[in-house]
């Protein structure tokens, strides 16, 4: 059994310090347009990683684009929760959900609309009360990667020390648990950083897996 590794092992929160001699392998990298390109490098030659995601592609982009239909729903909906191990258990209920909200237009437009995200999740919550944000990002995300970026319990960590080490952006922990608030910092440190250059998918890929790499969630995880 995989032996846990809690958030205070990282950061003391009441000498509000992180505690760099428990990262692994030091701090993580100064952002720049060289780290990202490494980074997505590295996910591209990680087993795995570029077939998973021609997959998904080619399902939320190509073979079931729209949202009108709860088959087409539902299958998108299941996969991506075998993918990602998101844990819903109703994804019937998830799937009528999104159906009704008709997040068509949503996703044609190519102006992000952080708030329908939130509104997905509340929506949800109404109807299983459970909470799916982490999902709902990535639901988003693969309908348009280029502007909707992936919130996880990685990236969290990682914007939360980026935040302290070098000051992009002053926000409260808060702020990154409602999707509005997460996009909000998302842009200011894709600009703080000079990555504007960079889809939201690129950036995903340099947060979660630096993110993992130097805050992993297990003992002896890769």
């Amino acid at each position: 059994m995989k032996k846990e590794i809690y958030d205070s092992y990282y950061y003391d929160g009441r000498k509000k310090r992180w505690k760099i001699e428990n990262f692994r392998d030091g701090c993580p990298p100064k952002p720049s347009p060289d780290v990202i390109e490494e980074w997505k490098i590295n996910w591209e030659n990680t087993e795995g990683n570029t077939e998973q995601e021609h997959a998904l592609k080619k399902l939320f982009t190509e073979l079931l684009p729209h949202n009108s239909d709860l088959d087409d729903v539902l299958i998108k909906v299941c996969t991506l929760n075998d993918f990602y191990s998101t844990n819903i258990y109703n994804v019937l209920s998830v799937a009528k959900v999104i159906k009704d909200m008709n997040f068509d237009n949503t996703f044609n437009s190519d102006e992000a609309l952080p708030k329908r995200v939130d509104e997905l999740n509340d929506k949800v919550y109404e109807a299983t009360k459970k909470h799916i944000y982490s999902f709902s990002t990535k639901f988003f995300s693969h309908h348009r990667p280029d502007i909707y970026p992936i919130y996880d319990s990685y990236v969290d960590k990682l914007l939360r020390y980026y935040r302290d080490e070098y000051q992009f952006f002053s926000f409260k922990d808060e702020k990154l648990l409602n999707y509005e608030g997460f996009y909000e910092v998302y842009i200011k440190f894709k600009k703080y950083f000079g990555l504007t250059q960079f889809t939201a998918r690129d950036i995903d890929k340099f947060l979660w897996q630096a993110g993992k790499h130097h805050f992993p969630k297990y003992k002896d995880e890769k």
